[in-house]
């Protein structure tokens, strides 16, 4: 008995060394609760009615994936970006998923993306992946996830959109080309 106490209270006491940190609670934001304020291309998002920065975790609805009328019923019913915000810039690893499958994963540090960037389709095959370098410059490719058809293409430079901006249809076709400068669109 004396000894089924003692592996007891070693159990219990070795238990408390061996906890994670709880994980952060993801906080589920829709575009209109936010706005986002461009700094000659980088973005910082805030909370729209206290116009504080953002600070935390969050999953961000970008779009309804089902056509409907009705409230926010479930998040696979969106494309929805999750990650972690840090003085209202992106920061770390963010997931995009659709249909609640991951479809893209980016990395970014205050606000630039910068190393890793993979789009999946909704298979879970890789379209596109590149390297984004420590300033933030690189080949940008979205796609449609479903289709694997190109969605939109072009530069960063220092975490800027630059040079030409392509934007295409689900057919593929070209809808709008868009000239950039430092993450200013050129006046035409």
């Amino acid at each position: 008995m004396k000894n089924l106490i003692l592996l007891i209270v070693l159990m219990q006491f070795g238990k408390g060394f061996s906890q994670k940190e709880p994980p952060i609670p993801t906080i589920w934001i829709s575009p209109i609760d936010i706005y986002i304020k461009t700094e000659a291309g980088i973005k910082t998002y805030y909370k729209k009615r206290n116009k504080k920065k953002l600070n935390s975790k969050y999953a961000i609805f970008l779009e309804r994936t089902i056509p409907t009328d009705t409230p926010i019923k479930d998040y696979y019913e969106y494309i929805v970006e999750e990650g972690i915000f840090k003085h209202g810039y992106k920061l770390g690893l963010w997931k995009t998923t659709y249909e609640n499958k991951l479809v893209k994963t980016e990395n970014y540090n205050n606000g630039l993306m910068v190393g890793h960037y993979r789009v999946f389709n909704t298979n879970g095959d890789v379209l596109y992946k590149t390297t984004f370098g420590p300033q933030g410059n690189g080949k940008y490719k979205d796609y449609y996830y479903t289709t694997g058809t190109l969605k939109e293409e072009g530069n960063y430079e220092n975490g800027k959109k630059q040079d030409e901006w392509c934007r295409f249809d689900e057919k593929g076709d070209l809808v709008e080309t868009l000239h950039y400068n430092e993450g200013m669109p050129k006046k035409e």
